[in-house]
């Protein structure tokens, strides 16, 4: 950790930062770490940030009046500088970093191949634990849309007992042909497994591939004059080839590829992804995110950095509408993490320009959405200040309904709107421990209060984990910036 003394002047002190690579954090008057960056060059990157000529980037602009001291970390590569940041901004979690982490966890698909008898399952948190994944879906609907075709097609089985439990006869799902009998022996396991690696390839986008596998299969049941598993075949046929006919060819080459855009306004960004597997247009995804002071290269750099490592599939190109300046680290980072190259490029010309066109146009029609829903917000809760006489502006409405069964057993919910909006997540359900009677507004006073003092709790950890942090950096000597 490299830290000039304090009482030097301040160019005396970029002055002894060295011209090698490492990971600064900006400070602010309380130690805050309001920004930690990585540099190729510690002593031409830091110095920027005190240069005497204008500077355009309103997050440069907005940082450098708040500086306080900086420290600076060495590391021998440039690589090893990209980890370190990724761990610091994750550690620390500075102001000025750009947090393109959406709070909602999207669904995906889980395929636990280690299952001698694989189910797919709906879930909400991707997990390192060698099963597949399959999504983020935009929706639960999306979800249930799929899982619809895969069940409907491929029959997979839907009971949700782990290990698989033998039943002397088959439920009714496979009276209604909805299900391939498995948990009573119907077909083999060895079948099942074949069925599993086509479900895996239409999950990844390969139905034209997989339709073709399936047609030489259907041939070859005819020629063995095995009709009805024919027919089988062919009606699986017909399904899948309905589903391609619903998706979009936009590129030639038949490539996996991830396309990303961004487009925002002060306040709000969002960014779009456009999914593209086997050279379909299989759908697109929007996040929409605040905070973004960044530039449109950094915000989308720290956006896919921080998907991929998620553990979402990584397709052979990843297409940006900006130049990223850490294009090669990054690029570098996904072959690493496929095991294969993976190329990300910002083309302007031919049909990639295309794709990324596409995508711009589907976050900008978005942002448009998203800013005239948040507009229409606004609006009511200003009608909601003036016809209340209420002094501040309404950015937090707390809701509170009490409940009883038959006078006994109280209870009471609280629901959360911030902006005009649910938030679930700060949602509460209590119950009424003080209270003997039925009295709504003792009910309500007991709910207050212990909703006040979990927060003041909260408040306090929030305030002794900073103390701690403090006290711990006392030990390097750090520099006081400007305005010291």
């Amino acid at each position: 950790m490299v830290g000039p003394q304090s009482d030097a002047s301040l160019e005396e002190r970029l002055s002894q930062l060295p011209d090698s690579p490492g990971v600064y954090l900006m400070k602010g008057e309380n130690g805050e770490i309001l920004y930690v960056g990585k540099a190729l060059s510690l002593k031409k990157r830091v110095s920027t940030y005190f240069s005497s000529s204008p500077r355009f980037d309103p997050k440069t602009e907005i940082l450098v009046k708040q500086i306080q001291s900086f420290e600076t970390i060495l590391t021998e590569t440039e690589q090893e500088a990209f980890i370190l940041e990724a761990n610091l901004i994750k550690r620390h979690r500075p102001r000025y970093n750009v947090f393109l982490k959406d709070d909602k966890r999207y669904p995906s698909l889980r395929l636990d191949l280690n299952d001698p008898y694989p189910a797919l399952e709906v879930v909400r948190r991707i997990q390192k634990d060698g099963a597949l994944y399959f999504g983020p879906y935009a929706s639960a609907q999306a979800v249930r849309e799929t899982l619809k075709v895969i069940h409907r097609t491929f029959k997979l089985r839907k009971c949700k007992t782990h290990p698989l439990k033998p039943k002397p006869r088959p439920c009714l799902n496979y009276q209604l042909g909805q299900c391939l009998g498995l948990c009573s022996g119907k077909i083999p396991e060895s079948d099942y497994r074949k069925i599993v690696d086509e479900v895996v390839l239409f999950l990844k986008g390969r139905a034209p591939q997989l339709i073709t596998m399936i047609e030489k299969e259907m041939q070859a049941a005819s020629q063995r004059f095995e009709f009805e598993e024919a027919a089988v075949l062919r009606d699986k046929v017909f399904a899948l080839k309905r589903t391609v006919e619903k998706q979009v060819s936009v590129c030639t080459d038949f490539k996996d590829r991830d396309v990303f855009a961004i487009a925002r306004i002060p306040d709000l960004a969002v960014v779009t992804r456009l999914h593209i597997r086997g050279g379909f247009l299989l759908g697109t995804q929007h996040f929409e995110f605040t905070r973004t002071l960044a530039t449109n290269a950094e915000a989308l750099s720290s956006f896919i950095r921080g998907y991929y490592e998620k553990g979402h599939f990584i397709p052979e190109e990843v297409l940006t509408a900006a130049v990223l300046e850490e294009g090669e680290l990054i690029q570098d980072t996904l072959s690493a993490a496929k095991g294969r190259r993976v190329r990300v490029l910002s083309p302007h010309r031919g049909e990639k320009a295309r794709l990324i066109a596409i995508a711009v146009q589907n976050a900008e029609n978005r942002l448009k959405t998203v800013a005239n829903a948040q507009a229409s917000d606004l609006d009511r809760l200003l009608r909601l200040k003036r016809r209340l006489g209420m002094p501040l502006f309404p950015n937090r409405i707390e809701c509170i309904d009490n409940s009883t069964t038959f006078g006994v057993e109280p209870v009471a919910s609280l629901v959360v709107f911030e902006k005009g909006a649910p938030k679930p997540s700060e949602y509460r359900h209590y119950r009424i421990r003080t209270v003997d009677n039925t009295d709504d507004y003792a009910f309500m006073e007991e709910v207050l209060r212990r909703l006040c003092g979990s927060q003041e709790k909260r408040s306090s950890r929030s305030v002794d984990g900073r103390r701690r942090e403090r006290a711990a950096e006392r030990g390097c000597r750090c520099l006081p910036g400007p305005g010291s």
